[in-house]
């Protein structure tokens, strides 16, 4: 090999030596160092926008679970106000079947502590006071005054209620079981077009006359009134004693069963009993 080729062949090796050297030049240079820069950016944008997802994350979380909290808090206390209330009533009234008791309103937790009760459903079955029974009772109570104390120690504290509303089921075999046991020989039972019929047997002026007539119900003083239309007996009988007959099947039902109302308002006759409606203010349920 020659000197010149040799020292050719040193120049290329120069030549590629230096051009390797300027393209790590080129590769490391200003140029190549945006790059890296652009994705520490956006890295450290990942980084804000992880920890502000995290935070939203916690916050969320601890609102759903307070939420959750109070939505329990809430539930036990209208669970135990319910319970307050159904106990105070069935201790009452001393009917065996505990009485269903609905206490509304979206967020309960206020009407505990004040102790006030603005809207109350019960239901009631098998009502008794003497020989009388109703048989079902629905009552929309408003104002239903008890206690903290008395829903957090589940006691038989007295309910005064504001206003009520009711309506009950009175049926024909009850009233008959009434009329028996207070020493009316006679019944009463579902006649044509939504009327009431009352058969039996009176005695009038030392005679036994056997009746059948329509009788209007209505309220007398709070009372259920039976009223009859003109008797047909089917026996001849002077004014005496259609005067004295009339009387005999005239009275008076006490609705002493009834624990709200004290006011009845109206009385509709069905195929199975009565239905009775009543009202009341200011009324006191005591244990």
């Amino acid at each position: 090999m020659s000197g010149d080729e040799a020292t050719g062949d040193d120049v290329n090796g120069d030549d590629a030596t230096g051009r390797a050297a300027t393209g790590r030049t080129a590769v490391d240079g200003p140029d190549a160092g945006q790059p890296r820069r652009a994705t520490d950016g956006q890295a450290a944008r990942r980084g804000r926008l992880s920890s502000r997802t995290t935070t939203i994350v916690l916050a969320v979380g601890v609102l759903l679970g307070t939420a959750l909290v109070l939505w329990g808090v809430d539930w036990a206390a209208r669970h135990r106000a319910e319970s307050a209330v159904a106990d105070t009533i069935q201790a009452a009234t001393g009917v065996t079947a505990r009485p269903t008791v609905d206490v509304h309103g979206a967020f309960f937790l206020p009407q505990v502590v004040r102790g006030v009760y603005d809207d109350v459903d019960i239901t009631v079955d098998g009502l008794t006071s003497g020989p009388l029974q109703v048989d079902h009772l629905q009552a929309s109570l408003t104002g239903v005054h008890l206690s903290f104390h008395d829903v957090l120690v589940q006691s038989y504290g007295p309910l005064y209620i504001e206003g009520s509303t009711e309506r009950a089921l009175l049926s024909y075999d009850d009233l008959n079981a009434y009329l028996a046991a207070t020493g009316r020989p006679f019944t009463v039972a579902a006649a044509a077009q939504g009327q009431a019929q009352l058969t039996g047997t009176v005695q009038v002026l030392g005679r036994d006359v056997s009746v059948s007539t329509q009788v209007k119900l209505g309220a007398q003083d709070g009372e259920l009134a039976v009223q009859p239309a003109q008797p047909g007996t089917g026996t001849a009988l002077d004014q005496a004693s259609r005067l004295l007959l009339q009387q005999r099947l005239s009275f008076l039902v006490p609705l002493d069963p009834l624990p709200f109302g004290q006011q009845l308002t109206a009385v509709d006759v069905g195929r199975t009993g009565l239905t009775l409606s009543a009202r009341g203010s200011g009324v006191v349920v005591r244990p």
